[in-house]
C-alpha cells in the first residue's frame, strides 16, 4: 500500500476523494467499519475512520493525517443495513 500519512503532505484531492482513497487502502482490514468526512467546530475538512478495534500500527500512523487531511479514529460497532 502506498500511504501518504504525513499531515504536511499536500494533496490535490478534495476530502471526499481522500476519504474514498483511504477506504480503498484500508478495506482489506477486518476492523474497518466505515470511512466518512465531516467538519468539526474548527471548520476544517476531516476524515473519520470508524473501526471495531482501534489498537493497531496502521491506525497509529493514520492519527497524524492522510493526504493532507486530519484524521479522527472512532471506535464503532460494525454497521449493518437498517431493517424495513
Amino acid at each position: 500500500m502506498d500511504y501518504l500519512w504525513s499531515q504536511g503532505m499536500a494533496s490535490k484531492m478534495n476530502a471526499r476523494e481522500a476519504a474514498t482513497a483511504l477506504y480503498d487502502d484500508l478495506s482489506e482490514y477486518p476492523w474497518l467499519a466505515s470511512v466518512g468526512i465531516g467538519k468539526p467546530d474548527d471548520g476544517a475538512d476531516t476524515i473519520y475512520v470508524y473501526v471495531t478495534n482501534a489498537k493497531n500500527k496502521v491506525l497509529d500512523k493514520l492519527r497524524s493525517g492522510y493526504r493532507g487531511f486530519p484524521v479522527v479514529i472512532e471506535k464503532a460497532e460494525r454497521f449493518r443495513p437498517a431493517l424495513r
